[in-house]
């Protein structure tokens, strides 16, 4: 095009802006599309060629009216355009937007400029997602190990297809070669989604669903933070006195079941959350003998707790009755009746049948699971099972309640991630046995349960926060 057509008036490393005088002309191209989202090229007497992206344009004032001229009654427009990248030498290079002042030429990028563009390093193994919305010929292809290396967001309103791009994606990232088709064997990839909706099974009929009646995930594999949310109200008065309890019988129950592990508060370990429950219930209710020689907690057949672990935990207990006579004094203890709703909390929690998935996980046998059930637990969320292998594992949590829904997102994203650290951590060392297991997790409307504040939807669980392996996030 003629450079009577258009003016370059400004050039940043963000921004172009160019004045086109006659639209008519400057959008004539042999292949190339004028519009919204069009990219140009910018060259100048170097031989460097600036890609930019047309943003938004705007019209410039006309010319005043003139009944001997009338061509300069004619419109400009001023166009906006974004610089992405540059063409040296036949490729394609994000960033180092230099140019030489003033630029010698502009026009809208044919469909050879837009190949080069879109041309991965790798042709050998393309990942394709789409074609490009302005020009159809042209395919996408992306490099899938830089990909899903990094967290990415799929952004969009209401219907605008989130959903489909999600899935689209995903079932390319799972394709079979052609040689895993002929021998009928999956591809090394592993993905969780977590449906919030329960949409994604017609795009994935052999995926591997776990709903709320399927799921399996033992109270005992949450980390302190996760079991105080879960059963303890920050906001109480004495919540601090419930903490500091509950921790107390957590770990001693931990240290009864697992003899030879070094306990923490926060070990993945079996413990009893019912024997849990009785130690609260009977720390709530006992009764300190003060007659000379006892000094401690008194059951009402008579015996002294001298460690309320070996007697706390079996059952609920019953004590002796309090008594003001010097002869057989008996006091309250020193949290008597102070746990009353923490009581009746940890009683509901336990009752609700909703919950059956956390607090009375059982495996295909109808056995509780174990510390030694973690790899089996494990292997299911990932797709490893023996009997349902697949790349892709379908979490529907449409049928968990909504109060838990944090703590089951950030329960599972920490195993998760705690597995590949480990994983990666052997494959380096070297170990026997070891193979790499990539692994991506996708979030489902991700700012329901990963928000900027936790003031908005649910409290956010840091296990995913913090610590998430690469994720696809699909947020309003």
């Amino acid at each position: 095009m003629t450079q009577n057509s258009y003016v370059v008036t400004s050039i940043t490393p963000n921004l172009v802006q160019i004045e086109v005088r006659d639209i008519r002309e400057f959008a004539t191209t042999e292949d190339g599309q004028f519009a919204i989202g069009s990219h140009l090229k910018i060259s100048d007497s170097n031989g460097v060629t600036v890609v930019a992206v047309v943003k938004s344009y705007r019209i410039k004032d006309p010319a005043p009216l003139s009944e001997e001229d009338t061509s300069q009654n004619k419109a400009s427009f001023v166009v906006d355009a974004q610089p992405v990248g540059i063409i040296r030498d036949g490729e394609f290079r994000r960033g180092g937007q230099q140019i030489a002042i003033p630029p010698t030429d502009v026009d809208v990028a044919n469909t050879d400029l837009l190949r080069t563009m879109y041309r991965t390093s790798d042709e050998s193994t393309p990942f394709e997602i789409g074609s490009l919305s302005i020009n159809e010929d042209i395919r996408v292809p992306i490099d899938g190990d830089r990909f899903f290396g990094k967290h990415t967001a799929v952004l969009g309103s209401t219907g605008s297809g989130k959903s489909c791009t999600v899935a689209k994606i995903l079932q390319e990232s799972t394709r079979a070669s052609d040689s895993q088709s002929t021998a009928g064997t999956l591809n090394n990839s592993h993905i969780l989604v977590f449906d919030i909706h329960g949409e994604y099974g017609s795009a994935f009929p052999g995926a591997k669903r776990i709903d709320v009646s399927t799921l399996a995930l033992p109270y005992w594999l949450m980390n302190g933070e996760e079991l105080e949310e879960m059963f303890i109200e920050s906001n109480e008065q004495n919540s601090h006195n419930q903490i500091s309890q509950f921790r107390h019988a957590v770990v001693e129950n931990k240290k009864k079941y697992n003899k030879e592990v070094d306990i923490t508060y926060d070990t993945p370990v079996y413990f009893s959350i019912v024997e849990v429950f009785n130690y609260i219930c009977n720390i709530n209710s006992e009764v300190i003998s003060k007659k000379e020689g006892d000094g401690c907690p008194k059951l009402n057949n008579g015996t002294l707790v001298n460690v309320r672990e070996e007697h706390y935990f079996s059952e609920i207990q019953k004590f002796i009755p309090t008594n003001r006579s010097d002869k057989e004094k008996a006091t309250t203890g020193p949290f008597s009746g102070e746990f009353d709703r923490f009581v009746r909390r940890l009683e509901t929690k336990l009752n609700d049948d909703r919950l059956g998935f956390l607090l009375k996980a059982v495996d295909s046998d109808g056995e509780e699971y174990r510390t030694e059930d973690i790899e089996q637990i494990l292997r299911s969320l990932i797709g490893y099972s023996s009997s349902d292998e697949a790349n892709i594992t379908l979490v529907d949590l449409a049928g968990v309640p909504f109060e838990e829904t944090s703590i089951v997102v950030s329960l599972i994203s920490r195993l998760l991630f705690e597995f590949s650290f480990y994983l990666k951590a052997m494959i380096r060392n070297g170990e026997d046995g070891s193979k790499e297991a990539p692994l991506l997790v996708v979030y489902e409307e991700a700012h329901k349960y990963v928000p900027n504040s936790h003031l908005a939807g649910y409290v956010p669980p840091s296990g995913v926060r913090a610590r998430s392996a690469a994720s696809v996030r699909r947020e309003p």
